[in-house]
């Protein structure tokens, strides 16, 4: 075999210039010295995601690897059965992120039976030290109790979080701490959304948010509206997509905050999504924050590709519809809503 740890470091480093990564990782693991040789100073365009529950890592768009007693492997069919050790996949892991110095792109975790609390609890202490970016965090599936753990001591800010599925029982919704421990600049999306309270979703300053199936009632929205007009929270919004689990009263959710129902024949404003593109909102119901920024307020969810597109029929006659019930003050008739779609201009 060459004797190449003997050569003179810069020589050494010439040659672990060229490897693939897979190559320099595994000669990263030979020795202390090797891994101070493979570190990556300038850091890598290498972008990973990590399955905690499933003990991986995926490089995106390359391959996937898998944890087996202190390394990772190739082939998951090497692997056998999934190790249990969690403290020897973090520091693996760990070495790996030291050796090519790269953001995690996401993070998938399962906070159910693939877990054990204590387990969970080490993972999160790892998390919220580490110097290395999480710009994702997928829950795919998590028990209450298990979320509970995970959102009263999880503390590192992340761009984005998403929960696919949470278990649902009525006596963990209260457990839940009132104020985020963590900053979410990003985007919220949540699927099943009754472990979000009031005060929870009033710490929330993200830039966009999709809250799906939320216990959230009328007048707690209406809380959320007029705190956000006067300034207090959520000062960084620019868009919410909210499902509630029961129809509200459009007139009861903004109560109070002087808004004024538009004709979408004639208003048409031009709103930049995310990913810079560009669509029309028209009619919807408009109210100001303290500063003058305006809020326009739908329950239908229309949006426009192309700034003369015809107006939708659909939507001039749930308007007229709409108006009276807005302009009356005894109307036997109730305006119920579900989905509300708050754009920021």
């Amino acid at each position: 075999m060459f004797p190449l740890l003997q050569l003179p470091l810069l020589c050494i480093q010439e040659v672990t210039d060229q490897w693939e990564f897979w190559d320099l990782y595994n000669f990263s693991i030979l020795s202390k010295r090797a891994k101070g040789i493979s570190k990556r100073k300038k850091g890598s365009n290498l972008k990973v995601e990590l399955d905690l529950s499933h003990r991986s890592l995926k490089i995106v768009g390359g391959f996937s690897f898998y944890f087996h007693r202190d390394r990772f492997l190739d082939d998951w069919k090497k692997r056998g059965s999934m190790d249990p050790n969690v403290s020897s996949f973090i520091q693996e892991t760990q070495h790996f992120m030291d050796v090519f110095n790269c953001p995690f792109e996401r993070m998938d975790m399962h906070l159910d039976y693939y877990l054990e609390d204590d387990q969970l609890i080490m993972m999160i202490d790892w998390m919220n030290g580490m110097k290395t970016e999480i710009k994702e965090i997928v829950i795919q599936s998590a028990t209450w109790s298990m979320l509970k753990i995970f959102m009263n001591r999880f503390k590192k800010s992340i761009e984005r979080l998403f929960f696919d599925k949470v278990t649902y029982s009525h006596q963990y919704v209260i457990s839940i701490h009132k104020r985020l421990n963590f900053e979410i600049k990003d985007l919220l999306l949540s699927r099943y959304s009754q472990w979000i309270h009031l005060d929870l979703f009033l710490s929330m300053d993200t830039e966009r948010m999709r809250v799906d199936r939320s216990r959230l009632s009328g007048e707690d929205l209406n809380v959320f509206l007029r705190s956000w007009q006067e300034g207090k929270t959520n000062r960084k919004l620019k868009y919410l997509e909210m499902e509630t689990c029961w129809k509200c009263d459009v007139k009861d959710v903004l109560k109070d905050c002087g808004g004024e129902i538009m004709d979408p024949r004639t208003i048409n404003l031009k709103f930049r999504e995310h990913g810079n593109r560009d669509v029309w909102i028209r009619g919807g119901i408009h109210i100001r924050r303290n500063d003058g920024r305006l809020a326009v307020i739908s329950s239908s969810g229309y949006k426009y590709y192309e700034e003369k597109e015809e107006t939708h029929r659909r939507q001039i006659q749930d308007y007229e519809i709409a108006q009276e019930i807005w302009n009356s003050e005894n109307s036997p008739v109730k305006w119920f809503a579900k989905f509300y779609f708050i754009y920021i201009f």
